[in-house]
């Protein structure tokens, strides 16, 4: 026998209308077999991922978790996958404690790492990875980018003194011809930076040597 559906009855509160069920009457419902979902974007797992000792939080709760680790014993090179933050939206309100991150973009550098004596390897190949992944890659729901532990990267440190910078960024567009091209159709597609004389000094430093290296760039990186 289907069960009866839901009623609705003044509420004793309001005088509106509140849900109620009989539950007197018996019920008998096919609930579907949910078995498989539709990922929202699938990544190929890394061979293991580098994480830098400084972010010792992360790695307290990962050893927590069961995840083999392998400290560095002496510095070492390696060539990784580096992501940066390239958009995010943040909740309006805490949740468990946290302002959490969604709708979260990334782009991706290869680069020569210089990691150092007692900096974290996490090798894949064991019953943790998918955890491991789920969250150490930014972009999942429940990474530790999701959660906030590394919110500190969003936070651009380094500046400049503009009336020092001109003379730098005169330099590196003198050397550059390209970047100087580059410049020039920023400002003929945006009107706004062409009447900026700050923001064109900010838009060379972006892409200058002296640029922050880590504002917005994940400190944990892929080795293929």
């Amino acid at each position: 026998m289907e069960g009866l559906p839901p009623r609705t009855a003044p509420s004793a509160v309001s005088g509106l209308p509140r849900l109620q069920y009989d539950h007197s009457q018996p019920t008998d419902t096919v609930v579907p077999w949910m078995d498989r979902f539709v990922p929202a974007f699938t990544l190929a797992k890394p061979a293991a991922y580098l994480i830098p000792q400084a972010w010792h939080e992360l790695i307290t709760r990962l050893e927590l978790d069961g995840v083999p680790l392998e400290r560095l014993p002496a510095d070492t090179s390696f060539t990784v996958t580096a992501q940066r933050i390239a958009a995010h939206t943040t909740v309006q309100e805490p949740f468990e404690g946290r302002y959490l991150h969604r709708g979260i973009r990334t782009t991706t550098d290869t680069l020569v790492y210089q990691a150092i004596a007692g900096d974290v390897r996490v090798p894949m190949g064991h019953a943790t990875d998918r955890l491991a992944m789920e969250i150490l890659e930014p972009r999942a729901a429940d990474s530790f980018f999701a959660w906030g532990f590394f919110d500190p990267i969003l936070q651009q440190k380094e500046w400049f003194s503009d009336y020092v910078f001109e003379d730098i960024a005169a330099d590196l567009l003198a050397s550059d011809p390209a970047l100087r091209q580059a410049l020039e159709a920023a400002k003929a597609a945006d009107p706004a930076l062409a009447n900026d004389a700050w923001g064109q000094l900010y838009w060379v430093y972006q892409r200058s040597p002296y640029f922050e290296p880590g504002y917005r760039r994940v400190p944990v990186f892929s080795i293929r």
